[in-house]
């Protein structure tokens, strides 16, 4: 269990330092922003110590929903990281989930997360 605070910490704290890092001016149209920043969105359940495989199932729903809208670099990294809650949402424990994640599935979370939080920063701030 501390395996998975620790690693789902990790994941998170990567994508909310870019996101909070700030940007240039807003460039992409408040409906974009609102979608691809997941403005609506309440995944606070991703951080509460407790596995939720629902949480993690609303999380992908949600990532997929933005890349919907989303410029196709972000469209791409918002697909790689709902692949990566789904396959956690499908895992029926917490060893099953870090299990079923791979390191390259890792790699390719925390590229996305750069991706998707410098285009919230920079176009929606």
């Amino acid at each position: 269990m501390r395996m998975f605070r620790a690693f789902l910490a990790v994941a998170m704290a990567m994508g909310m330092l870019v996101v909070l890092a700030g940007g240039a001016s807003a460039k992409a149209s408040a409906t974009v922003c609102n979608k691809v920043a997941l403005a609506e969105a309440n995944l606070s359940q991703l951080g509460s110590g407790k596995f939720n495989a629902s949480g993690f199932k609303k999380a992908a729903k949600t990532f997929k929903a933005g890349a919907k809208v989303a410029p196709a670099k972000v469209k791409s990294a918002m697909t790689t990281m709902a692949s990566y809650y789904q396959k956690i949402a499908n895992a029926d424990s917490v060893e099953a989930a870090v299990t079923s994640i791979k390191p390259s599935d890792t790699t390719k979370y925390a590229k996305a997360t750069v991706v998707w939080g410098t285009f919230v920063a920079t176009e929606c701030s």
